[in-house]
């Protein structure tokens, strides 16, 4: 049984490997491995997938959980990331916000600047960059690029 269909099926050994840390890691390592034959909206993964999604991603594995949770969660909560970023409110939630929304929807971001004149992409990314910065964190504020082109190449979304 592959570790993904164990986890659909909520396996209950599985259940229990997945509380300890070391095993936890092992398993969604393997299940990044084994996700690549999967074809539905994200949306409709277990969280664990997604988690596995983004350890595949070769940054630390700490960090990765942390996006993939942050993934996790904006999948799952209204407004979908897939909203505008303003200039009203730029705290930590705003940043994460921004870092999954351009992340996972690049392209719209883009249309957006080249057909009603909203700020660049880049100018985003950057005021991300800023108020992760100013909240402390350092780490993810760092790999704030990485975290956007391992989404986009990883999701590959183009919306118009």
């Amino acid at each position: 049984m592959k570790v993904v269909d164990a986890i659909i099926n909520k396996s209950p050994a599985l259940d229990v490997l997945m509380q300890d840390e070391s095993s936890k890691k092992l398993l969604l390592r393997q299940m990044s491995q084994e996700l690549q034959d999967r074809v539905e909206p994200l949306w409709k993964y277990p969280k664990e997938q997604v988690l596995a999604i983004f350890i595949s991603s070769g940054l630390e594995e700490g960090e990765s959980l942390r996006v993939g949770n942050l993934v996790w969660s904006h999948l799952r909560s209204a407004p979908f990331p897939f909203a505008y970023l303003s200039d009203e409110r730029k705290d930590t939630s705003w940043a994460e916000r921004g870092l999954v929304g351009i992340g996972m929807f690049y392209d719209f971001y883009e249309s957006r600047w080249s057909r009603r004149a909203a700020p660049k992409t880049k100018y985003y990314v950057e005021e991300i960059k800023n108020v992760l910065t100013k909240n402390y964190k350092f780490q993810l504020a760092l790999h704030t690029d990485a975290w956007i082109e391992f989404m986009r190449n990883t999701f590959s979304t183009t919306v118009n």
